[in-house]
């Protein structure tokens, strides 16, 4: 795992997250003005952006966009800034599975870069069910395409519940709650990493 802060210096705030062979760079911009028809009265307007290596737009990249969104409702003070809007930009680097964790990882990072206001730091894992009920945290993209399901998770870091899941194909209840056992645990070790990171940034 690899985190790099401030990786493009025209943003207001941006972040690299390298996990294994998967990386993406997210850039936060704002609070800014937002057009009438985006604006909410008594919070900011979330907007993500995704852009995939290939530069092709497809369904799994809108829905990977409203997954991060949600995310990211729960996880920034909106309050805050009413009438506004915070832009986020997403772009992989390479793709090598779990892309969705990964950005996920990396807007979170970047918010912090930004100095939103957030109310709590959030990690993101992905898992997969192979043929033979085997489960695969974190798993590479051959993996991914010949597992039987795939769940992304992501936790917060006051009590560390579940912040949001999204989950494709055939679990049963047992796999179902061994997977989210299993990701909870990587969540919480990623939390760490991400904890010494950010002090590491404001000490500089």
């Amino acid at each position: 795992m690899d985190v790099c802060f401030g990786y493009l210096k025209n943003a207001d705030g941006s972040a690299k997250f390298t996990y294994g062979n998967t990386s993406t760079i997210a850039c936060v911009s704002g609070p800014d003005q937002v057009s009438q028809q985006k604006e909410i009265i008594d919070r900011a307007t979330i907007l993500v952006q995704y852009k995939s290596k290939s530069g092709n737009s497809n369904c799994s990249d809108r829905a990977m966009e409203h997954f991060i969104t949600m995310v990211c409702d729960r996880m920034i003070f909106t309050s805050m800034h009413p009438r506004t809007s915070i832009l986020i930009n997403i772009l992989e680097l390479h793709d090598d599975g779990c892309i969705c964790a990964c950005a996920v990882n990396a807007t979170m990072l970047a918010l912090i870069d930004a100095g939103i206001s957030m109310r709590h730091m959030v990690a993101a894992a992905t898992s997969c069910l192979d043929e033979n009920g085997c489960i695969h945290i974190n798993p590479c993209k051959e993996l991914l395409e010949h597992s039987e399901g795939k769940m992304t998770l992501v936790i917060e870091s006051e009590t560390y519940q579940i912040l949001s899941l999204s989950s494709t194909g055939n679990f049963t209840s047992e796999k179902l709650n061994e997977s989210i056992l299993l990701l909870t645990s990587k969540c919480s070790e990623l939390l760490q990493s991400f904890r010494a990171s950010v002090s590491k940034l404001f000490h500089q």
